[in-house]
């Protein structure tokens, strides 16, 4: 944003300008700083750099995702306790697991969307249970279940 408007229609004839006081917790100096900082963002672009870092974090979400792959492969454990194992597998490769949704119908039974999403990819697993924890448990188990084939079908 400029700091004083002094293109398009304050130009034009029939036109005014509002003079506005500066606030306190927005010091003219700071959004002058502001604007120097964001024209060095704009300059210093390079979109070959940003392909190149885009490229490396991809290969190191892979590299997170292989390295996590034996907990997919524990179909013990993940049966005892599958939101357990996503946690773990979703910390270990730096995605962010949410719970979308958790709703009671009107029979009194529980159903559950929780996703996953990483760089790499995005599972969701529904779920419906008895209790709040039963459906997020089959949740994760969808979850867990879909990014296992995913990992037979890459190749991991």
């Amino acid at each position: 944003v400029e700091l004083a408007q002094r293109f398009g229609r304050a130009r034009q004839k029939e036109s005014s300008l509002t003079l506005m006081t500066e606030r306190r917790d927005r010091p003219l100096a700071v959004l002058k700083d502001a604007k120097k900082l964001q024209d060095n963002i704009i300059k210093e672009f390079d979109p070959v750099q940003t392909q190149k870092t885009l490229m490396s974090r991809q290969q190191s979400q892979l590299d997170r995702e292989r390295a996590a792959a034996p907990l997919l492969a524990n179909r013990a454990k993940i049966e005892r306790s599958p939101l357990e194992s996503l946690n773990i597998y979703a910390a270990k490769t730096k995605a962010v697991l949410k719970t979308e949704s958790l709703d009671q119908s009107q029979d009194g039974r529980f159903r559950c969307k929780l996703e996953y999403v990483a760089m790499s990819r995005r599972m969701d697993g529904l779920g419906v249970g008895a209790t709040k924890k039963q459906c997020k448990h089959e949740a994760a188990l969808c979850i867990l279940k879909k990014l296992r084939d995913s990992d037979e079908r890459r190749g991991h």
